[in-house]
Protein backbone atom coordinates (compact mmCIF):
# COMPACT_ATOMS: atom_id res chain seq x y z
CA UNK A 1 0.00 0.00 0.00
CA UNK A 2 1.45 3.35 -1.04
CA UNK A 3 2.20 5.59 1.92
CA UNK A 4 0.28 8.79 2.49
CA UNK A 5 2.28 11.98 2.86
CA UNK A 6 1.80 14.74 5.38
CA UNK A 7 1.13 17.05 2.46
CA UNK A 8 -1.85 14.89 1.53
CA UNK A 9 -2.98 14.81 5.15
CA UNK A 10 -2.88 18.60 5.41
CA UNK A 11 -4.63 19.02 2.07
CA UNK A 12 -7.40 16.78 3.37
CA UNK A 13 -7.74 18.67 6.66
CA UNK A 14 -7.83 22.00 4.83
CA UNK A 15 -10.58 20.78 2.47
CA UNK A 16 -8.31 21.12 -0.55
CA UNK A 17 -9.02 17.66 -1.93
CA UNK A 18 -11.85 16.86 -4.28
CA UNK A 19 -14.64 14.62 -3.01
CA UNK A 20 -13.09 11.70 -4.89
CA UNK A 21 -9.65 12.36 -3.41
CA UNK A 22 -11.15 12.80 0.07
CA UNK A 23 -12.96 9.48 -0.20
CA UNK A 24 -9.75 7.77 -1.29
CA UNK A 25 -7.92 9.33 1.66
CA UNK A 26 -10.57 8.13 4.12
CA UNK A 27 -10.55 4.63 2.66
CA UNK A 28 -6.78 4.50 3.03
CA UNK A 29 -6.94 5.64 6.66
CA UNK A 30 -9.55 3.04 7.51
CA UNK A 31 -7.51 0.33 5.79
CA UNK A 32 -4.10 1.27 7.18
CA UNK A 33 -3.62 0.47 10.87
CA UNK A 34 -0.22 2.16 10.99
CA UNK A 35 -1.63 5.44 9.68
CA UNK A 36 -4.47 5.30 12.19
CA UNK A 37 -2.01 4.78 15.02
CA UNK A 38 0.07 7.75 14.00
CA UNK A 39 -2.94 10.02 13.57
CA UNK A 40 -4.27 8.83 16.92
CA UNK A 41 -1.04 10.00 18.52
CA UNK A 42 -1.38 13.39 16.84
CA UNK A 43 -4.93 13.69 18.14
CA UNK A 44 -3.87 12.79 21.68
CA UNK A 45 -1.01 15.27 21.54
CA UNK A 46 -3.25 18.08 20.38
CA UNK A 47 -5.74 17.34 23.15
CA UNK A 48 -2.95 17.88 25.69
CA UNK A 49 -3.15 21.56 24.80
CA UNK A 50 -6.34 21.77 26.84
CA UNK A 51 -4.12 21.77 29.91
CA UNK A 52 -2.19 24.83 28.80
CA UNK A 53 -4.95 27.16 29.96
CA UNK A 54 -5.85 30.68 28.87
CA UNK A 55 -2.40 32.21 29.30
CA UNK A 56 -0.95 30.76 26.10
CA UNK A 57 -1.82 31.41 22.44
CA UNK A 58 -5.12 29.76 21.65
CA UNK A 59 -6.27 28.08 18.47
CA UNK A 60 -9.16 29.57 16.56
CA UNK A 61 -12.65 28.06 16.72
CA UNK A 62 -12.51 27.41 12.99
CA UNK A 63 -9.28 25.43 13.37
CA UNK A 64 -10.78 23.41 16.20
CA UNK A 65 -14.01 22.62 14.35
CA UNK A 66 -12.46 22.02 10.95
CA UNK A 67 -9.19 20.24 11.61
CA UNK A 68 -9.81 18.48 14.90
CA UNK A 69 -13.33 17.55 13.87
CA UNK A 70 -11.94 15.73 10.88
CA UNK A 71 -9.28 13.95 12.90
CA UNK A 72 -11.85 12.84 15.46
CA UNK A 73 -14.19 11.69 12.72
CA UNK A 74 -11.56 9.26 11.47
CA UNK A 75 -12.30 7.12 14.55
CA UNK A 76 -8.68 6.72 15.58
CA UNK A 77 -9.27 5.10 18.96
CA UNK A 78 -6.79 2.35 19.75
CA UNK A 79 -7.41 -0.49 22.17
CA UNK A 80 -3.99 -0.52 23.85
CA UNK A 81 -2.04 2.59 24.96
CA UNK A 82 0.83 3.35 22.63
CA UNK A 83 3.93 3.61 24.80
CA UNK A 84 6.11 4.41 21.82
CA UNK A 85 5.83 4.57 18.07
CA UNK A 86 8.87 4.27 15.86
CA UNK A 87 7.47 6.09 12.89
CA UNK A 88 10.54 5.45 10.77
CA UNK A 89 10.00 1.74 11.20
CA UNK A 90 6.35 1.66 10.21
CA UNK A 91 5.38 -0.05 6.98
CA UNK A 92 3.18 2.88 6.04
CA UNK A 93 4.56 6.21 7.22
CA UNK A 94 2.75 9.54 7.14
CA UNK A 95 5.76 11.19 5.51
CA UNK A 96 6.28 14.67 4.27
CA UNK A 97 8.45 13.80 1.29
CA UNK A 98 11.33 15.98 0.18
CA UNK A 99 14.11 15.67 -2.37
CA UNK A 100 16.23 13.57 -0.09
CA UNK A 101 13.29 11.38 0.91
CA UNK A 102 14.02 11.86 4.60
CA UNK A 103 12.35 9.49 7.02
CA UNK A 104 10.25 10.92 9.79
CA UNK A 105 12.71 10.05 12.48
CA UNK A 106 11.40 8.70 15.74
CA UNK A 107 8.56 10.03 17.81
CA UNK A 108 8.10 8.66 21.29
CA UNK A 109 5.12 9.51 23.39
CA UNK A 110 3.10 8.13 26.27
CA UNK A 111 -0.47 8.61 27.22
CA UNK A 112 -3.29 6.99 29.08
CA UNK A 113 -7.00 6.85 28.68
CA UNK A 114 -9.26 9.49 30.15
CA UNK A 115 -9.96 9.33 33.84
CA UNK A 116 -13.50 8.67 34.93
CA UNK A 117 -15.47 11.81 35.60
CA UNK A 118 -16.65 12.63 39.09
CA UNK A 119 -20.04 11.37 40.14
CA UNK A 120 -22.79 13.92 40.38
CA UNK A 121 -23.44 15.31 43.83
CA UNK A 122 -25.35 18.20 45.37
CA UNK A 123 -23.74 21.56 44.75
CA UNK A 124 -21.16 22.01 47.47
CA UNK A 125 -18.37 24.37 46.59
CA UNK A 126 -15.00 23.22 47.82
CA UNK A 127 -11.75 25.05 47.34
CA UNK A 128 -9.65 22.47 45.64
CA UNK A 129 -6.17 22.40 44.26
CA UNK A 130 -6.01 22.79 40.50
CA UNK A 131 -5.19 19.68 38.53
CA UNK A 132 -5.09 18.73 34.90
CA UNK A 133 -8.49 18.22 33.32
CA UNK A 134 -9.92 14.86 34.34
CA UNK A 135 -10.72 14.18 30.72
CA UNK A 136 -7.12 14.79 29.69
CA UNK A 137 -5.19 13.21 32.58
CA UNK A 138 -1.89 11.95 31.29
CA UNK A 139 0.61 9.75 33.10
CA UNK A 140 3.63 10.58 30.98
CA UNK A 141 6.24 13.20 31.84
CA UNK A 142 4.71 16.61 31.33
CA UNK A 143 7.77 18.36 29.87
CA UNK A 144 7.92 15.84 27.04
CA UNK A 145 4.14 15.78 26.76
CA UNK A 146 3.77 19.53 26.46
CA UNK A 147 6.62 19.75 23.97
CA UNK A 148 4.81 17.25 21.77
CA UNK A 149 1.57 19.16 22.18
CA UNK A 150 3.18 22.40 21.10
CA UNK A 151 4.79 20.64 18.17
CA UNK A 152 1.42 19.29 17.13
CA UNK A 153 -0.04 22.77 16.74
CA UNK A 154 2.62 23.66 14.25
CA UNK A 155 2.30 20.29 12.58
CA UNK A 156 -1.42 20.71 12.02
CA UNK A 157 -1.43 24.35 11.00
CA UNK A 158 1.50 25.06 8.74
CA UNK A 159 3.82 22.14 8.10
CA UNK A 160 6.74 23.28 6.00
CA UNK A 161 9.43 21.10 7.46
CA UNK A 162 10.08 17.40 8.02
CA UNK A 163 8.98 15.66 11.18
CA UNK A 164 12.57 15.49 12.38
CA UNK A 165 12.45 19.31 12.61
CA UNK A 166 9.00 19.59 14.17
CA UNK A 167 9.90 19.71 17.84
CA UNK A 168 12.72 22.23 17.48
CA UNK A 169 10.68 24.42 15.14
CA UNK A 170 7.56 24.19 17.30
CA UNK A 171 9.33 25.52 20.35
CA UNK A 172 10.95 28.28 18.32
CA UNK A 173 7.63 29.39 16.85
CA UNK A 174 5.97 29.20 20.25
CA UNK A 175 8.72 31.33 21.77
CA UNK A 176 8.13 33.92 19.07
CA UNK A 177 4.53 34.17 20.27
CA UNK A 178 5.14 33.89 23.99
CA UNK A 179 8.40 35.15 25.40
CA UNK A 180 8.81 33.57 28.81
CA UNK A 181 12.49 34.33 29.25
CA UNK A 182 11.73 37.13 31.71
CA UNK A 183 11.22 37.59 35.43
CA UNK A 184 9.57 40.37 37.39
CA UNK A 185 13.02 41.91 37.81
CA UNK A 186 12.82 42.85 34.13
CA UNK A 187 9.63 44.85 34.70
CA UNK A 188 8.96 48.33 35.99
CA UNK A 189 8.63 47.98 39.80
CA UNK A 190 5.40 49.98 39.61
CA UNK A 191 3.85 47.28 37.40
CA UNK A 192 4.96 44.57 39.80
CA UNK A 193 3.36 46.44 42.71
CA UNK A 194 0.10 46.67 40.77
CA UNK A 195 0.21 42.93 40.16
CA UNK A 196 0.83 42.24 43.85
CA UNK A 197 -2.03 44.52 44.85
CA UNK A 198 -4.31 42.74 42.40
CA UNK A 199 -3.50 39.39 43.98
CA UNK A 200 -4.36 40.76 47.42
CA UNK A 201 -7.84 41.56 46.11
CA UNK A 202 -8.62 37.88 45.60
CA UNK A 203 -6.19 36.28 48.07
CA UNK A 204 -6.00 38.70 50.98
CA UNK A 205 -4.59 36.21 53.46
CA UNK A 206 -1.94 34.70 51.24
CA UNK A 207 1.58 35.97 50.67
CA UNK A 208 2.60 34.92 47.16
CA UNK A 209 5.82 36.01 45.50
CA UNK A 210 5.62 36.86 41.81
CA UNK A 211 8.41 35.61 39.63
CA UNK A 212 7.78 34.56 36.01
CA UNK A 213 6.66 36.80 33.16
CA UNK A 214 5.19 35.69 29.85
CA UNK A 215 4.99 38.54 27.37
CA UNK A 216 2.30 37.92 24.80
CA UNK A 217 2.81 39.77 21.57
CA UNK A 218 0.65 39.96 18.48
CA UNK A 219 -2.98 39.23 19.23
CA UNK A 220 -3.15 40.61 22.76
CA UNK A 221 0.05 42.48 23.49
CA UNK A 222 -0.32 41.71 27.21
CA UNK A 223 2.00 40.43 29.90
CA UNK A 224 1.20 37.51 32.14
CA UNK A 225 2.86 37.84 35.53
CA UNK A 226 2.67 34.73 37.69
CA UNK A 227 4.17 32.75 40.53
CA UNK A 228 5.79 30.37 38.05
CA UNK A 229 9.40 29.90 39.14
CA UNK A 230 11.41 28.90 36.07
CA UNK A 231 11.36 31.55 33.34
CA UNK A 232 12.77 29.36 30.58
CA UNK A 233 10.15 27.59 28.48
CA UNK A 234 12.06 24.34 28.17
CA UNK A 235 12.65 24.20 31.94
CA UNK A 236 9.15 25.33 32.77
CA UNK A 237 7.07 23.05 30.56
CA UNK A 238 5.80 21.00 33.48
CA UNK A 239 4.36 24.00 35.28
CA UNK A 240 3.17 25.61 32.06
CA UNK A 241 1.37 22.51 30.87
CA UNK A 242 -0.37 21.90 34.18
CA UNK A 243 -1.11 25.60 34.69
CA UNK A 244 0.35 25.02 38.15
CA UNK A 245 0.44 28.68 39.08
CA UNK A 246 -0.85 29.83 42.42
CA UNK A 247 -1.60 33.24 40.96
CA UNK A 248 -1.73 34.85 37.53
CA UNK A 249 -2.08 38.53 36.63
CA UNK A 250 -2.69 39.92 33.14
CA UNK A 251 -1.41 43.44 32.45
CA UNK A 252 -1.81 45.42 29.22
CA UNK A 253 0.82 47.49 27.44
CA UNK A 254 -0.30 50.62 29.29
CA UNK A 255 0.53 48.98 32.61
CA UNK A 256 -3.10 48.50 33.62
CA UNK A 257 -4.15 45.31 35.37
CA UNK A 258 -6.87 43.57 33.36
CA UNK A 259 -7.33 40.29 35.15
CA UNK A 260 -6.16 38.36 38.20
CA UNK A 261 -6.83 34.78 39.21
CA UNK A 262 -5.70 32.44 41.97
CA UNK A 263 -6.22 28.80 42.77
CA UNK A 264 -9.34 28.40 44.88
CA UNK A 265 -7.39 27.06 47.85
CA UNK A 266 -5.69 30.45 48.20
CA UNK A 267 -8.71 32.62 47.46
CA UNK A 268 -10.46 35.01 49.82
CA UNK A 269 -14.02 34.74 48.58
CA UNK A 270 -16.80 36.89 49.99
CA UNK A 271 -19.47 34.52 51.30
CA UNK A 272 -22.21 36.60 49.67
CA UNK A 273 -20.83 36.01 46.18
CA UNK A 274 -20.09 32.39 46.98
CA UNK A 275 -23.68 31.74 48.06
CA UNK A 276 -24.99 33.50 44.96
CA UNK A 277 -22.94 31.16 42.79
CA UNK A 278 -24.07 28.09 44.74
CA UNK A 279 -27.72 29.11 44.54
CA UNK A 280 -27.48 29.74 40.81
CA UNK A 281 -26.05 26.28 40.14
CA UNK A 282 -28.72 24.62 42.29
CA UNK A 283 -31.40 26.37 40.25
CA UNK A 284 -30.12 24.88 37.00
CA UNK A 285 -32.11 21.72 36.45
CA UNK A 286 -29.60 20.54 33.87
CA UNK A 287 -26.56 20.87 36.14
CA UNK A 288 -25.47 17.68 37.89
CA UNK A 289 -21.84 18.52 38.59
CA UNK A 290 -19.87 18.75 41.81
CA UNK A 291 -19.86 22.54 42.03
CA UNK A 292 -16.22 22.59 43.10
CA UNK A 293 -14.40 25.85 42.43
CA UNK A 294 -10.97 25.34 40.90
CA UNK A 295 -10.04 28.95 40.22
CA UNK A 296 -11.25 32.34 41.43
CA UNK A 297 -10.61 35.52 39.51
CA UNK A 298 -11.52 39.16 39.01
CA UNK A 299 -11.89 41.12 35.78
CA UNK A 300 -10.99 44.79 36.33
CA UNK A 301 -12.55 45.93 33.06
CA UNK A 302 -16.01 44.44 33.65
CA UNK A 303 -15.80 44.46 37.47
CA UNK A 304 -16.83 40.83 37.69
CA UNK A 305 -15.76 37.96 39.88
CA UNK A 306 -15.16 34.70 38.01
CA UNK A 307 -15.85 31.31 39.56
CA UNK A 308 -14.30 28.57 37.46
CA UNK A 309 -14.87 24.88 38.05
CA UNK A 310 -14.25 21.72 36.09
CA UNK A 311 -17.74 21.87 34.64
CA UNK A 312 -18.89 25.49 34.92
CA UNK A 313 -17.86 29.11 34.66
CA UNK A 314 -19.90 31.81 36.37
CA UNK A 315 -19.43 35.58 36.44
CA UNK A 316 -20.91 37.78 39.19
CA UNK A 317 -21.00 41.56 39.03
CA UNK A 318 -19.09 43.05 41.96
CA UNK A 319 -21.45 46.02 42.36
CA UNK A 320 -24.86 44.39 41.91
CA UNK A 321 -24.05 40.93 43.22
CA UNK A 322 -25.95 39.40 40.30
CA UNK A 323 -24.90 36.57 38.01
CA UNK A 324 -24.18 38.08 34.60
CA UNK A 325 -22.78 35.16 32.64
CA UNK A 326 -22.82 31.39 33.04
CA UNK A 327 -21.48 28.54 30.96
CA UNK A 328 -22.06 24.83 31.56
CA UNK A 329 -20.18 22.68 29.02
CA UNK A 330 -19.58 18.96 28.63
CA UNK A 331 -23.16 17.75 28.90
CA UNK A 332 -24.89 14.81 27.25
CA UNK A 333 -28.12 15.27 25.30
CA UNK A 334 -29.80 12.91 27.76
CA UNK A 335 -29.46 15.72 30.35
CA UNK A 336 -31.12 18.28 28.08
CA UNK A 337 -34.80 19.14 27.63
CA UNK A 338 -36.20 16.71 25.05
CA UNK A 339 -37.83 19.56 23.14
CA UNK A 340 -34.47 21.25 22.67
CA UNK A 341 -32.91 18.03 21.38
CA UNK A 342 -35.85 17.36 19.06
CA UNK A 343 -35.58 20.87 17.61
CA UNK A 344 -31.86 20.37 17.01
CA UNK A 345 -32.41 17.04 15.26
CA UNK A 346 -35.06 18.55 13.00
CA UNK A 347 -32.80 21.50 12.17
CA UNK A 348 -29.96 19.15 11.27
CA UNK A 349 -32.18 17.34 8.78
CA UNK A 350 -33.33 20.59 7.21
CA UNK A 351 -29.77 21.82 6.87
CA UNK A 352 -27.85 18.66 5.95
CA UNK A 353 -30.48 16.24 4.68
CA UNK A 354 -32.37 13.28 6.08
CA UNK A 355 -29.27 11.20 6.79
CA UNK A 356 -26.27 13.51 7.26
CA UNK A 357 -22.87 11.87 7.47
CA UNK A 358 -19.34 12.71 8.50
CA UNK A 359 -16.74 10.70 6.61
CA UNK A 360 -19.43 8.24 5.55
CA UNK A 361 -20.59 7.77 9.14
CA UNK A 362 -24.06 8.84 10.33
CA UNK A 363 -24.17 12.04 12.36
CA UNK A 364 -25.51 11.52 15.88
CA UNK A 365 -26.14 14.44 18.21
CA UNK A 366 -24.64 13.43 21.54
CA UNK A 367 -23.29 16.48 23.40
CA UNK A 368 -24.53 19.88 24.53
CA UNK A 369 -23.50 23.03 26.36
CA UNK A 370 -25.65 25.67 28.04
CA UNK A 371 -24.82 29.38 27.82
CA UNK A 372 -26.60 32.17 29.69
CA UNK A 373 -26.05 35.92 29.74
CA UNK A 374 -27.90 38.58 31.64
CA UNK A 375 -27.72 42.40 31.61
CA UNK A 376 -25.50 44.32 31.08
CA UNK A 377 -24.72 41.77 28.38
CA UNK A 378 -27.03 40.89 25.53
CA UNK A 379 -29.68 38.64 27.04
CA UNK A 380 -29.08 35.05 26.08
CA UNK A 381 -30.25 31.61 27.16
CA UNK A 382 -29.25 29.03 24.58
CA UNK A 383 -28.22 25.44 24.05
CA UNK A 384 -25.55 24.33 21.62
CA UNK A 385 -26.31 20.76 20.59
CA UNK A 386 -23.62 18.91 18.63
CA UNK A 387 -22.25 15.59 17.48
CA UNK A 388 -19.46 13.91 19.40
CA UNK A 389 -16.72 15.68 17.44
CA UNK A 390 -18.36 19.10 17.56
CA UNK A 391 -18.64 19.00 13.78
CA UNK A 392 -22.26 20.09 13.47
CA UNK A 393 -23.38 22.66 16.05
CA UNK A 394 -27.03 23.69 16.34
CA UNK A 395 -28.02 26.56 18.64
CA UNK A 396 -31.51 26.36 20.16
CA UNK A 397 -33.28 28.86 22.41
CA UNK A 398 -33.72 27.36 25.89
CA UNK A 399 -37.04 29.13 26.47
CA UNK A 400 -38.51 29.45 22.98
CA UNK A 401 -37.14 26.34 21.30
CA UNK A 402 -36.23 28.49 18.27
CA UNK A 403 -33.36 27.56 16.02
CA UNK A 404 -30.86 30.41 16.15
CA UNK A 405 -27.98 28.99 14.16
CA UNK A 406 -26.49 25.90 12.59
CA UNK A 407 -23.02 25.24 11.24
CA UNK A 408 -21.00 22.50 9.58
CA UNK A 409 -17.39 22.67 10.77
CA UNK A 410 -16.29 20.40 7.96
CA UNK A 411 -16.93 23.06 5.35
CA UNK A 412 -15.19 26.03 6.93
CA UNK A 413 -12.79 28.04 4.77
CA UNK A 414 -9.28 26.64 4.61
CA UNK A 415 -6.94 27.92 7.30
CA UNK A 416 -4.60 28.93 4.46
CA UNK A 417 -7.16 31.18 2.83
CA UNK A 418 -6.44 34.89 2.50
CA UNK A 419 -9.96 36.00 3.43
CA UNK A 420 -9.71 39.54 2.07
CA UNK A 421 -8.26 38.41 -1.23
CA UNK A 422 -10.48 35.34 -1.65
CA UNK A 423 -13.80 36.94 -0.72
CA UNK A 424 -13.31 40.57 -1.71
CA UNK A 425 -15.70 40.15 -4.64
CA UNK A 426 -19.09 38.57 -3.88
CA UNK A 427 -19.79 35.06 -5.07
CA UNK A 428 -23.55 35.55 -4.82
CA UNK A 429 -26.12 38.11 -5.83
CA UNK A 430 -29.33 38.38 -3.85
CA UNK A 431 -31.12 36.15 -6.35
CA UNK A 432 -28.48 33.44 -6.46
CA UNK A 433 -28.06 33.48 -2.67
CA UNK A 434 -31.79 33.02 -2.18
CA UNK A 435 -31.73 30.20 -4.71
CA UNK A 436 -28.97 28.53 -2.69
CA UNK A 437 -30.32 28.92 0.86
CA UNK A 438 -33.82 30.42 0.64
CA UNK A 439 -35.68 27.18 1.31
CA UNK A 440 -33.36 26.17 4.13
CA UNK A 441 -33.75 29.56 5.81
CA UNK A 442 -37.52 29.30 5.52
CA UNK A 443 -37.51 25.80 6.98
CA UNK A 444 -35.04 26.53 9.77
CA UNK A 445 -36.08 30.00 10.84
CA UNK A 446 -39.48 30.58 9.23
CA UNK A 447 -38.14 33.62 7.35
CA UNK A 448 -38.82 34.47 3.70
CA UNK A 449 -35.82 36.32 2.25
CA UNK A 450 -37.54 37.73 -0.82
CA UNK A 451 -38.25 41.16 0.70
CA UNK A 452 -34.88 41.43 2.41
CA UNK A 453 -31.84 43.41 1.27
CA UNK A 454 -28.51 41.63 0.90
CA UNK A 455 -25.23 42.96 2.32
CA UNK A 456 -21.88 41.35 1.57
CA UNK A 457 -18.70 41.41 3.67
CA UNK A 458 -15.95 38.94 2.81
CA UNK A 459 -17.45 35.46 3.16
CA UNK A 460 -20.60 36.63 4.96
CA UNK A 461 -23.93 37.37 3.30
CA UNK A 462 -26.40 39.15 5.56
CA UNK A 463 -30.06 39.64 4.70
CA UNK A 464 -31.60 42.63 6.50
CA UNK A 465 -35.07 44.12 6.77
CA UNK A 466 -36.26 46.96 8.98
CA UNK A 467 -37.69 45.80 12.34
CA UNK A 468 -37.12 42.17 11.42
CA UNK A 469 -34.49 39.61 12.42
CA UNK A 470 -31.46 39.51 10.14
CA UNK A 471 -30.14 36.31 8.58
CA UNK A 472 -26.44 35.73 8.04
CA UNK A 473 -24.91 33.00 5.91
CA UNK A 474 -21.20 32.16 5.75
CA UNK A 475 -19.53 30.49 2.77
CA UNK A 476 -16.24 28.76 1.98
CA UNK A 477 -14.04 29.06 -1.11
CA UNK A 478 -16.33 26.76 -3.05
CA UNK A 479 -19.32 28.96 -2.36
CA UNK A 480 -20.87 26.41 0.00
CA UNK A 481 -22.87 27.84 2.89
CA UNK A 482 -21.36 26.17 5.94
CA UNK A 483 -23.24 28.27 8.50
CA UNK A 484 -26.60 30.02 8.87
CA UNK A 485 -27.74 32.16 11.79
CA UNK A 486 -30.47 34.54 12.84
CA UNK A 487 -29.65 37.87 14.49
CA UNK A 488 -32.71 38.96 16.54
CA UNK A 489 -33.91 42.51 16.09
CA UNK A 490 -34.31 42.96 19.86
CA UNK A 491 -30.93 41.40 20.64
CA UNK A 492 -32.40 38.62 22.78
CA UNK A 493 -31.49 34.98 22.21
CA UNK A 494 -33.64 32.66 24.30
Amino acid sequence: MKCLTFDQFMAYLDSELSSTESSAFEEHIHACADCRKQLAVLKQEWEALDALGEDVPQLSDSFTANVMGKIAALKLDIEEPIESIDVAGQACSMNKLDDSDNSLGQITTEFSSSAASEQASPVSVERTEAAPSTSRRLRSKWPRRATIALACVILLTAISFTMSDVFKSAVEVYLNKTNVEMTVEDLDPAIVRKAEEAIKMVAANKDMKLYGVAERTGRTGTRIVSTTRAPNLNEDLKQLAMTARDATVRINNEGMVQWVSVLAEHASIDETYLKTMQTFLRQQADYNGSGKVKEFGYDFETEEYHFIGQDFKIKINKNTGDVTDAFIPHMKVSEVDERVVAAAKQALKQFAGEKPKILNMPVVLTNARHSMQMPPYVEKDIWDVMDEMGYYVITIGAKTGKVWSISDGGRLPSSKTDMEKQFDKPIYTKETAIAAIGEKVKGLFGIDLEEYELHHKLNEYTFVKSSKPSVKGSVNEKGEFWGLEVIPEDGIWN
